[in-house]
């Protein structure tokens, strides 16, 4: 075929990326809901042909989907995407602040999946090796201190009011402090 155009990206990027190009109004400002294979694709072909409104268009909804300070985090609205597409488009397009809540998330998934990846979308979808290590790393020390915290309520008060035996009660409280323990 002579004339026909070989494309490098996705038939589906490209559908998007064009279609946001020539019907604007198809590819809407946030917040409307888009899909995120389709800010995905309009995200990697607005960067790569330095297309700046749309680039800045998928940004945006990329940020609102995924909070950038404490206060906004855990308000995340539900998008239906595995965090590893997520964290993978924002090293992708070099979109940084995406990836502390993308990989707070991400550090929960299985630690299989983080080492082998998952399949999302009928697809095998895996982190970076550097990611899945920061991923564990990242769960094993909140899992620490969580469960320190946890298990900090076995040693106060002292007394509780109300015990009629604040020796047995003292006494069990540290044993199940120690048992506890042994899972930190």
């Amino acid at each position: 075929m002579e004339n026909a155009t070989h494309l490098v990206h996705s038939a589906f990027d490209t559908t998007c990326f064009l279609k946001a190009i020539f019907h604007y109004d198809l590819f809407d400002a946030w917040p409307a809901h888009v899909d995120f294979h389709v800010v995905a694709g309009v995200l990697r072909l607005s960067q790569k042909y330095q297309v700046e409104p749309l680039k800045k268009r998928a940004l945006v909804h990329l940020t609102e989907r995924f909070p950038t300070t404490l206060e906004q985090f855990g308000c995340m609205e539900e998008w239906g995407v595995h965090p590893f597409l997520v964290a993978n488009l924002a090293r992708e397009v070099s979109a940084d602040w995406i990836l502390p809540p993308t990989l707070a998330a991400c550090a929960w998934a299985d630690p299989v999946h983080l080492v082998l990846g998952t399949h999302s979308t009928g697809a095998r979808v895996s982190l970076a090796p550097s990611d899945a290590i920061l991923c564990l790393n990242a769960r094993d020390e909140l899992t620490a201190k969580w469960t320190i915290s946890l298990l900090d309520f076995l040693w106060t008060p002292l007394e509780i009011s109300g015990c009629t035996t604040p020796i047995q009660c003292l006494n069990s409280r540290i044993t199940h402090r120690q048992e506890g323990e042994l899972f930190r």
